[in-house]
């Protein structure tokens, strides 16, 4: 079954709708945040041992470690200065796949593709 994704990547909030080819005139919303929740932060938590959380639970880790979050990284599209988390260069080799946004766009990907059915 083919299919597009939508993602609207805010600056603070992040959603995302999917779209089936075999009926484009129906669109679906992607459920992102906890309770089923159409939308989710757009906050990423990059924990010491380099484990990532992301939305509702990153923003509740920040309350505790409010220097390994990385909160607004749509502004950082393009820019070409590292991210520092907890002090340190939040790098290709230490993010998992290699970038915020890249990680981010990646689960987001990942929650909006439909269930695939075996025949």
């Amino acid at each position: 079954m083919s299919y597009q994704v939508g993602i609207d990547l805010g600056t603070t909030f992040t959603a995302a709708a999917v779209c089936r080819h075999d009926d484009p005139t129906r669109i679906e919303v992607v459920p992102l945040g906890s309770r089923g929740a159409a939308a989710v932060a757009s906050v990423v938590f990059v924990a010491e041992d380099g484990s990532v959380l992301i939305g509702e639970a990153a923003a509740r880790r920040s309350v505790s470690d409010p220097h390994r979050v990385v909160r607004e990284f749509k502004r950082r599209i393009g820019d070409a200065t590292p991210l520092i988390v907890g002090g340190s260069r939040w790098s290709r080799k230490r993010s998992p796949p290699g970038s915020s946004v890249g990680w981010w766009t990646g689960w987001l990907s990942g929650r909006a593709a439909p269930p695939t059915t075996s025949p």
